[in-house]
C-alpha cells in the first residue's frame, strides 16, 4: 500500500489488514485480455449514450410509461442472460451489455411521472433530489 493511504487512521487499518492477508493471483473461468475487459466495462455506457435520441423519439411515439416498462423489462431479461452470454463468448457478453445500456435509456423517462404530485414551484428540485438517490 502507498504511504499516503496508510498515513490516515482508516488507511492505517486498511494497510494493517492488507499486510496480514496474502493475495493469491488466480485466474478464474474467464481469462480475457485487459483491452477486452475495458470494452466490456464500457459497453453499458456506449449503449446508453448511442440510444439517447432514439429513446427520446420512442418516448414521443409510445409514451414514457410504456417505454419505461419495456426498457426495464428488457434490461431485466438481458441481465438474467449475462452468465449465459459470458459462457458463450466475450463478444456475446459485449452485445448483451450494450443492449442493457440501450434499454436503460428508458429510465430517463421517469422524471415527468415523478413530478406529477409535486407542487408547481419545485418540480426541478424534486427531480434533482430523486435522481441523486438513484445514483451513487
Amino acid at each position: 500500500m502507498p504511504y499516503s493511504t496508510c498515513h490516515s487512521v482508516l488507511g492505517g487499518i486498511v494497510c494493517h489488514l492488507a499486510d496480514n492477508v496474502s493475495f493469491h493471483s488466480q485466474d478464474g473461468e474467464f481469462v480475457w485480455e485487459a483491452e477486452l475487459q475495458e470494452r466490456l466495462r464500457s459497453a453499458f455506457s456506449w449503449g446508453f449514450l448511442l440510444t439517447q435520441l432514439v429513446a427520446g423519439r420512442l418516448a414521443g411515439i409510445l409514451g414514457g410509461k410504456l417505454l419505461l416498462l419495456l426498457g426495464v423489462a428488457l434490461a431485466a431479461v438481458l441481465t438474467l442472460l449475462i452468465p449465459a452470454a459470458a459462457l458463450v463468448g466475450p463478444y456475446w457478453l459485449l452485445a448483451a451489455r450494450i443492449m442493457i445500456g440501450a434499454a436503460q435509456v428508458s429510465f430517463d423517462t421517469r422524471e415527468p411521472h415523478l413530478t406529477l404530485g409535486v407542487p408547481r414551484q419545485s418540480p426541478s428540485v424534486f427531480t434533482l433530489i430523486s435522481s441523486s438517490l438513484f445514483h451513487k
